[in-house]
């Protein structure tokens, strides 16, 4: 089993310490609202037309499957003190951890995390068509897809064929902006980028995460909103979810 130790990238440190970049991290309930009208593009690519909300592409991340690549959405930020815009960028990584989540390294799967990243846009090489995984701009913490090189498990070829998405999708905590102070979701889609599905209650918020080379199964730790206020309380109940990378479509509570 491989493994390869994770990149640091100097744009997302420069502004790591900055307040205003804290500020700045998430989407407005204004600007999620108004990023309903979009157009086709020729290529069959979806492109918002919103003049509150810009966001611009980044790196296309190559997938293990060779038909289909996802673009990751940006959002475009503007730092008043600076006079200049600015948008995140990628960083990947096999092994991963910061304030809110840790994430063990999985046999056939890469996992990428980006600064405002808004959205996802999967493409289709073969159908010449494109879509984004989300109907509205979130927060995105980290997606996980099928590693681009070939990877084994107990000896044996390993092949995924889903996307897993950690994100903050809904103002929880009412304060009228989508960021890190919501409840975080767990979300699920096949390979063709379809059938989303929530793999943890919309009780919870996830936490983080554990992977079990023996079973190929991944524990999810999520902090239950025991007083319903949207937030992730330290003195809340914490719950233990798995779900079986061989069919992830369900997450099953252990704890």
């Amino acid at each position: 089993m491989k493994k390869t130790l994770p990149l640091c990238f100097a744009v997302l440190i420069m502004f790591s310490c900055g307040e205003e970049y804290v500020k700045e991290k998430g989407v407005t309930l204004e600007q999620a609202e108004s990023f309903g009208e979009e157009e086709e593009n020729q290529d069959g690519v979806h492109q918002n037309q919103s003049s509150l909300l810009k966001t611009k592409p980044g790196k296309v991340i190559l997938t293990g499957d060779s038909n289909h690549r996802l673009i990751p959405v940006f959002k475009i930020n503007y730092n008043k003190k600076r006079d200049r815009y600015f948008t995140g960028s990628l960083g990947y990584h096999y092994s991963y951890s910061d304030d809110f989540d840790y994430f063990n390294y999985m046999p056939g799967v890469q996992a990428t995390y980006g600064y405002n990243m808004l959205n996802v846009s999967h493409y289709d090489l073969q159908t010449k068509k494109g879509k984004n995984l989300f109907g509205k701009p979130v927060l995105i913490n980290t997606i996980y897809y099928p590693s681009y090189s070939q990877d084994s498990l107990k000896d044996q070829p390993v092949n995924r064929e889903f996307y897993l998405i950690s994100a903050y999708d809904e103002d929880t905590n009412n304060d009228s902006i989508i960021n890190h102070k919501d409840l975080r979701r767990f979300y699920y889609f096949d390979i063709d980028g379809n059938n989303q599905t929530n793999l943890i209650p919309t009780t919870h918020s996830v936490v983080s995460s554990q992977y079990d080379a023996a079973n190929d199964v991944v524990y999810i730790h999520a902090r239950l909103d025991e007083n319903k206020n949207g937030k992730r309380d330290p003195a809340e109940q914490m719950n233990v979810f798995w779900i079986d990378l061989k069919n992830p479509k369900e997450a099953f509570r252990m704890y």
